[in-house]
């Protein structure tokens, strides 16, 4: 149903693809298919409820769960961000990196000698 109605938004009937007029070819309905917006109803049918979740909306969590954090001020209980679809809060972890200091001499061995027009000392 759902790609019928992306059909029928453009113009086109499903019946018209391929019935040897040249009205609609399959590329044209791949086409229209492969292009769906994110609000559309092709892409809302496959999503399910995760549809609205758009490059906009997981930037506003982003943005609220910074602002909460920043609010807290590590007083009382700690905020706990707008749940994403897709992240299950038991096994998210927090991953830490730590940094490590090289001399010179261990980061030009790193490098390798394969930069040319670059003094080595």
């Amino acid at each position: 149903m759902a790609v019928e109605r992306e059909l029928i938004e453009a113009g086109i009937r499903w019946r018209w693809i391929n019935d040897g007029t040249d009205r609609v070819t399959w590329n044209d309905a791949i086409a229209l298919i492969a292009t769906a917006g994110p609000e559309s109803a092709l892409v809302r049918n496959s999503l399910k409820k995760d549809w609205e979740w758009n490059l906009t909306n997981q930037l506003l969590a982003q943005i609220a769960d910074q602002q909460a954090m920043s609010a807290w001020g590590g007083k009382g209980q700690k905020p706990k961000p707008i749940p994403r679809p897709g992240v299950d809060d038991k096994k998210t972890e927090t991953a830490g990196i730590q940094a490590e200091g090289l001399t010179k001499q261990e980061m030009d061995e790193w490098l390798g000698d394969d930069w040319p027009g670059v003094d080595g000392g």
